[in-house]
């Protein structure tokens, strides 16, 4: 039997939606001779952007494991090379 759809229900509001619907009209109201197209770009890109959206939050460091917390920040301090004198190293062509 397939599924039917309910009636009265209604599609849930998505954060970006949200976004949209408060920042768009400010968007407007800034530069009234705007297309409604370039406004919806402008939008869009404040939303990559603004914390309101999920993909920019950030863990809060209470949830974060002890090794998460004392791992280091950059790439250099990840692969930070090992000191070595350069007189007692081997030359790798032989």
């Amino acid at each position: 039997m397939p599924k039917t759809k309910k009636f009265g229900s209604k599609p849930k509001i998505t954060p970006y939606n949200k976004f949209m619907k408060t920042e768009l009209p400010k968007v407007k109201l800034d530069i009234p001779e705007i297309t409604h197209r370039e406004a919806l770009k402008i939008v869009a890109q404040r939303w990559k952007d603004s914390p309101a959206n999920p993909k920019n939050a950030r863990e809060p460091l209470e949830d974060l494991s002890d090794k998460q917390k004392n791992a280091p920040e950059s790439f250099a301090e990840r692969y930070e090379a090992i000191p070595c004198d350069p007189k007692n190293v081997e030359p790798l062509v032989e």
